[in-house]
């Protein structure tokens, strides 16, 4: 008798130490995953940024070019 509880005692601890591997090998994709998403936003905020800045130094250059008196024109404020 004592030797078939070892033995269910064994099963029960092998069947919960795959279930922890199943579930750690799941929590390390996750971790990938959100460590992917994480830098593609990033990446993607510093192109926004850029692209930000670049319609600022447009938006400029056309304050620039515009003469005065056509400036109020084209402003509305």
């Amino acid at each position: 008798m004592l030797q078939t509880d070892v033995e269910e005692m064994r099963a029960r601890l092998e069947e919960k130490n795959r279930l922890i591997e199943k579930k750690t090998q799941g929590t390390l994709q996750t971790v990938q995953e959100r460590n992917r998403l994480t830098s593609e936003l990033t990446e993607l905020k510093d192109h926004m940024d850029i692209k930000d800045r670049k319609i600022s130094v447009l938006q400029r250059k056309v304050r620039l070019a515009i003469p005065p008196p056509l400036q109020s024109l084209a402003d509305p404020h």
